[in-house]
Order: C-alpha cells, then structure tokens, then sequence
C-alpha cells in the first residue's frame, strides 16, 4: 500500500465510540474526546464523534442525544446489533458520510470506547505519527479506578502489564479497540471492523498486518479506561483484569 510521499497539513478526523449502558461516563467520554479534537487546533480540517449506542437500555441514548445537540461535530446512531465490531463499522460509515471531502489516505478513524478517557493529546500524538507514514497505530490503557475489584485484581495488571511496558521507545505488544487509529484508506483495503463481540480489535489488527499495513505501537497513546468487576460483555476487559491476577 503507498504512502502520500508528503504529510498531510489538514486531517479529517472520524472518533467512534461504541456503546451498550454507559450512562455514567458517556458524557465524560465524549467531552475528553471533544477536547482532544480543539487541541488540535488547525492540524484538523474537519471532525465528527460519532457514538453507536447499541442495544442500550438505560439512559446512555438520551445523554448523547443531549450532547450532540449542543455541537454540531456529534452524531448518536442507535443500532440492536449487539456487536462491538458491527457497531464499529456503523459508526465509520456514518463519520464519513457526515465530513465533506473525506479523502481516504488524509482521513483518520479514532477509536476509542464510552467507559474510557483520552487525554487532551490523543489525537494530535496520532496525527503527528500519521504525519510521518503510519496508516495505523495501537495504544495502551491504564486503569485508575478499580471500581469493586479486590487489591489483588490491581496489583496483577501493574505487574503484568503497566510494569512491564517498553521504555525503550520500542512498540508494545497490546491492542484495544480502546485505543486505535486508522487511516481510512487502510481501513478500507482490508474490509473494515469485522462483525464480531469480542476480539474485532484483534481481528482487524491481525488482518492489517497481513495486509502489509505500516503500523506502530507507541507506548506514549496511552487512554484511561473503566477497571469495573463486571463487562459489559463476556471475555471483555474486566475479565482481561481479572486474570491479570491470577
């Protein structure tokens, strides 16, 4: 696949967020996302949030319905698929259809997920690699809250993963769909969020790779995400924690 020889001066950025009864941090999602999207100032051409609230049964649709009327770069789409991956997708292709002019390879997919904080500079830090040639780029979480987890669950993640992260500027070895840009042209070249319920983020990792898609793994894309005790699907992360303990 062929890399633009020149960096990209104004992106068109897609941040999709998934969600299933989210209702108590949707807002603070949305609004870190918000906030990664204005640091970037002119480095953005134009952006959209698009949240795909899936099979939702509280008040998860409202609130996003709330927020998205105050700004006109937000977008809720309901959908009963019952499928992160499928979510995903829906979410990619209603982010495209709302941005004028939507290039392919100057075009930026953020994934993240409702129950996760970015930082100020999520964005921009992918962009700069984007800038440079990467076509997709996978962070790392971190956790700092262990709502109803024993002290065990915590100390297992730090010293099975936080502690054990690359220092060395070298690319760790983890994926999330928490955590993950793509450019839409490599997006498109390997068929997109596969519709699965758990393990899309994999999959489409996996699938990029085999594609011959130029990927980095930078420790420093870093995102706050939930440590609940009970996922909101089986095998998600809160399990992911709690064999970290074991």
């Amino acid at each position: 696949m062929s890399i633009p020889p020149r960096s990209i001066n104004r992106w068109r950025v897609i941040a999709v967020i998934p969600a299933r009864n989210e209702e108590a941090t949707i807002i603070a999602s949305l609004q870190s996302v918000a906030t990664a999207i204005e640091h970037c100032g002119p480095h953005i051409a134009e952006a959209v949030i698009v949240t795909v609230a899936d099979n939702c049964t509280d008040s998860t649709e409202s609130l996003v319905q709330s927020f998205a009327s105050s700004r006109s770069d937000s977008v809720l789409v309901q959908t009963a698929h019952g499928r992160v991956g499928t979510a995903r997708a829906i979410g990619v292709g209603a982010g495209v259809a709302r941005l004028n002019d939507a290039q392919p390879w100057s075009t930026w997919i953020c994934n993240t997920d409702a129950d996760t904080m970015v930082p100020r500079d999520w964005i921009s830090r992918q962009l700069h690699y984007a800038d440079r040639g990467a076509q997709a780029l996978a962070g790392v979480v971190d956790v700092v809250e262990f709502d109803g987890q024993s002290p065990v669950v915590e100390n297992g993640f730090r010293s099975s993963y936080t502690d054990l992260l690359p220092n060395d500027g070298s690319d760790h070895p983890h994926v999330h769909g928490a955590n993950m840009g793509i450019r839409l042209d490599a997006y498109r070249a390997v068929g997109g969020w596969a519709p699965l319920g758990l393990s899309e983020d994999h999959e489409i990792w996996n699938r990029m790779r085999a594609h011959g898609v130029t990927m980095a793994a930078p420790v420093e894309l870093r995102v706050i995400t939930s440590g609940r005790a009970v996922s909101r699907c089986a095998g998600g992360f809160a399990d992911s924690l709690r064999r970290h303990a074991s």
